[in-house]
């Protein structure tokens, strides 16, 4: 069984405090909804980081292209505690990472005009995507999301693009993600905590550096 990892920022009390405080802010807001739940794609265009050579990890004297870390280098840090989006109450699923495969052009179509007009600009083999399923505040999270990563300058962020959730075990969404995408459940985000669900594209100490309280592994997805 994996070993169980667990790291605890040394300034969590002081960050639960700012964040107890940033969360009440935000569940005041008029159009805050505590149950509101959504699911989208966050769509990264992979031969931008390449070309700006982000995803080059050296492994043993082998360079290995890791389009994962760079991503999530980026994602994380706006999810955590004090950031914008990473203060707002709620629950946050990270599905995996991965290149952008034809399967999945007939949904960027359904999705309307983002969709068609991100298939016009992008040939559909060049996008690298994450899923994402947040509870909690669930369109102002996305929103806030994406102001912050085009505010950051990610280098190859395109987009954020809604996915019904569905009525039953997030009916299209987990249909898409699980069955034709393959994307595994990487990350649970709540409260200032990440837990590992099956995560290996940073390592702990590095998001707990980003600032998160803690990050611990749920054992129910530990690898035997």
């Amino acid at each position: 069984m994996a070993g169980s990892i667990l790291a605890t920022n040394p300034k969590a009390k002081e960050i639960n405090s700012k964040m107890v405080e940033r969360m009440f802010e935000w569940a005041s807001k008029d159009d805050y909804v505590c149950s509101e739940e959504e699911a989208f794609f966050l769509v990264f265009n992979w031969r931008e980081i390449s070309d700006a050579g982000l995803e080059v990890q050296k492994l043993e004297g082998i360079e290995l292209q890791n389009y994962g870390k760079y991503v999530y280098s980026q994602l994380l840090p706006q999810l955590a505690p004090l950031a914008d989006p990473g203060s707002m109450p709620g629950q946050t699923i990270l599905f995996d990472g991965d290149l952008l495969p034809r399967a999945i052009q007939p949904f960027l179509t359904a999705t309307g005009k983002p969709g068609q007009e991100l298939l016009q600009r992008y040939n559909p083999d060049d996008l690298y995507i994450v899923a994402c399923y947040r509870v909690g505040g669930a369109r102002l999270f996305r929103k806030a999301l994406a102001r912050s990563l085009r505010k950051s300058s990610t280098i190859g962020f395109v987009d954020l693009l809604p996915c019904a959730v569905g009525a039953e075990e997030h009916g299209e969404f987990t249909e898409l993600v699980l069955s034709k995408l393959f994307l595994l459940p990487a990350l649970h985000i709540a409260f200032g905590r990440c837990i590992f669900l099956q995560f290996g594209f940073l390592a702990p100490q590095e998001i707990i550096d980003m600032g998160f309280i803690t990050v611990s592994q749920d054992e129910g997805f530990a690898a035997t």
